[in-house]
């Protein structure tokens, strides 16, 4: 009988230290790879919230400067979130694209009807309250727009005071 065929006799007694080793590192390594899984999708859900955070801090910066490149930037990433899990870029703006088109549009054209209800609208979709503040105040917006309070004033018009 050949080396071989004797370990296959073997396989059936207790194994040695060495057999104990090798399943505690075969283990270990299955144990890395189940929790690198896990990670990595963490990781990918941790790296899409950056990525909307870094977003909505581009706009803001284009709020408060109103400069070009800040408006490219911002758009740069909002095609990047966009194509994000495709093989190749979308043909036609996604809601990245397409929301930061708006909110820049909103935010220079200021005699714009839709304007207030593009910029509520924004400021609905950030959940972080700092983040929030500063982008209302960039943009001048205060929690009651000219919108709402026209409307305000419609409703006591015809009633008695």
């Amino acid at each position: 009988m050949g080396s071989e065929a004797r370990m296959l006799e073997r396989s059936g007694r207790v194994p040695t230290r060495d057999d104990n080793e090798t399943a505690r590192q075969r283990d270990r390594l299955l144990y890395l790879a189940a929790a690198c899984a896990l990670s990595d999708a963490s990781d990918a859900q941790d790296w899409g919230a950056r990525q909307v955070s870094e977003w909505l801090l581009l706009l803001l910066r284009f709020a408060v400067t109103s400069e070009a490149r800040d408006q490219s930037a911002a758009l740069a990433l909002a095609d990047e979130i966009d194509a994000r899990g495709l093989q190749w870029r979308p043909s036609a703006p996604t809601f990245f694209r397409r929301s930061t088109h708006e909110v820049c549009k909103a935010i220079t054209t200021l005699d714009d009807p839709k304007r207030a209800a593009i910029l509520k609208r924004h400021l609905a979709r950030i959940d972080d309250p700092v983040l929030k503040r500063t982008f209302r105040a960039a943009v001048n917006i205060d929690e009651r727009t000219a919108s709402s309070q026209s409307d305000a004033r419609d409703l006591w018009l015809g009633l008695p005071r």
